[in-house]
């Protein structure tokens, strides 16, 4: 007797709609001129302020995408499966793409991957530009907020149908545009 599930892959192999999600925003992010410039970009996933008056409505994912403007610091306790840090990434048209997931620990090929686009660095605590990401506990040097970046709103159930807003303002800060998710 044969069952299905023993021919599925394991569930950290199996592509999520968070994952369909994100690629399909890279695609579309390379077609921006705003990826131009730049070979190194941070991807965040649903980062949105607890304190911001515009909520996202939960048939969304969100996705926001900008230029690395500073180092993902990798501090001693960052050791291999560690999930302080940003732990996965994608390479399209030569650009690193790099996330944070909790369900994926730090490799020795992402580090690798961190120093081969320069985005990597150690910290001293006491640095003035540094501040306590609340969601990781990793610290980071402070964005650049004059800079602009794409923010991609999907739909949960079907993230080919999406939009795209080009700000400098974070998620949460302006009225989110409207998609109809539901059918």
């Amino acid at each position: 007797m044969l069952f299905c599930s023993a021919l599925a892959p394991p569930i950290h192999q199996r592509k999520s709609i968070q994952d369909n999600a994100i690629e399909i925003a890279i695609e579309d992010y390379l077609k921006c001129r705003l990826s131009k410039p730049y070979n190194a970009f941070l991807v965040w996933i649903d980062g949105i302020s607890e304190y911001a008056p515009y909520k996202i409505d939960d048939d969304l994912i969100f996705i926001d995408i900008s230029p690395a403007f500073y180092k993902v610091y990798i501090t001693p306790v960052d050791t291999l499966g560690s999930t302080r840090v940003p732990t996965r990434h994608t390479i399209k048209n030569g650009k690193l793409f790099y996330w944070h997931d909790p369900d994926y620990g730090l490799t020795e090929e992402m580090v690798d991957i961190f120093h081969q686009f320069n985005v990597a660095d150690s910290i001293r605590l006491e640095e003035i530009f540094t501040r306590q990401d609340e969601r990781t506990d990793s610290y980071y040097q402070v964005k650049n907020h004059s800079k602009r970046g794409a923010h991609y709103y999907f739909c949960k159930n079907n993230p080919s149908n999406y939009k795209r807003v080009i700000t400098n303002i974070a998620t949460g800060w302006y009225k989110p545009p409207t998609i109809r998710c539901r059918q």
